[in-house]
């Protein structure tokens, strides 16, 4: 599959605008508004006029939900989106290889990385409203369980496989009215 690699995420503020995020450890990254203005909570809370009046244009943000090691990899992603902006991903995903359905970049940054982590990266593109960042994980998590049964799914994420005929059967009446949303 050819992926455009010349499309560029539009530009609407200064480049000389400078955001610094704070994660929870108190560490300290450095980057252009422009590429982490797809956090919708950093572009809720920036205030450009105050960031244009600043003599260094920079403004801080705390982000004190994310951990260094994840907040740097959130980093990376945004600085990346300005050289490739991330496709829209099929759903549901065309194939368990990611390379096959999003840019190599964007591949590798999911598929080099612990279980751990993709799940702090899910968590914290969900916690900063970065859409783009929430899908790719989203879609990662997808190929990582998609077509495994359950035991193989309690092995996967270190949960007690309890074997079905262990449970009490459960009347489909009953679930109705215990999860009425559901139907």
């Amino acid at each position: 599959m050819q992926f455009n690699s010349s499309s560029t995420v539009s530009v609407s503020v200064s480049d000389s605008i400078m955001v610094r995020v704070i994660s929870k450890e108190g560490d300290i990254f450095e980057l252009p508004f422009n590429a982490i203005k797809g956090a919708n909570l950093v572009a809720t809370m920036f205030d450009v006029e105050e960031a244009e009046a600043d003599e260094e244009n920079i403004q801080e943000m705390p982000i004190l939900n994310v951990s260094t090691s994840i907040l740097s990899k959130v980093v990376d992603f945004a600085n990346h989106t300005l050289e490739e902006s991330l496709p829209e991903i099929p759903k549901p995903i065309p194939s368990l290889v990611m390379s096959e359905f999003v840019p190599k970049w964007y591949a590798d940054l999911v598929d080099n990385v612990t279980q751990e982590d993709l799940s702090g990266l899910l968590l914290a593109a969900n916690f900063m409203d970065m859409p783009d960042l929430l899908s790719l994980t989203c879609a990662k998590t997808a190929s990582i369980i998609r077509g495994k049964t359950y035991e193989e799914l309690c092995n996967q994420f270190g949960v007690d496989y309890i074997e079905q005929s262990k449970c009490a059967p459960i009347d489909d009446d009953e679930l109705k009215k215990i999860y009425p949303w559901a139907e």
